[in-house]
């Protein structure tokens, strides 16, 4: 069975993803599933509502960082417009 010799070839052993037994694939496993009780899907639920809500953050930090560097953009942009007008206010007031 190629899976089989592939993973003996590396040193790894087989483990089974449903009873986490060692020697067999999940879809091989004869062992039964597990019922999934209210305790236990409650737990998934929450975890997966933290990691939507870590998702959304960082999605938020990055909005932030770009308006960051858009606003830092913007105010060199200012300073350059404000310092040539300055010059061409000098050239004026010396003429």
């Amino acid at each position: 069975h190629a899976e089989g010799n592939a993973a003996e070839h590396n040193g790894n052993q087989i483990r089974c993803y449903n009873c986490r037994g060692i020697g067999h694939f999940a879809r091989d496993c004869t062992v039964r599933p597990r019922r999934r009780d209210a305790a236990y899907l409650q737990t998934q639920l929450l975890i997966a509502q933290k990691e939507e809500a870590r998702i959304q953050l960082l999605a938020e930090e990055e909005i932030v960082e770009q308006h960051s560097a858009n606003l830092e953009e913007t105010r060199a942009s200012y300073e350059s417009l404000y310092q040539n007008l300055a010059v061409e206010v000098e050239k004026v007031n010396w003429t």
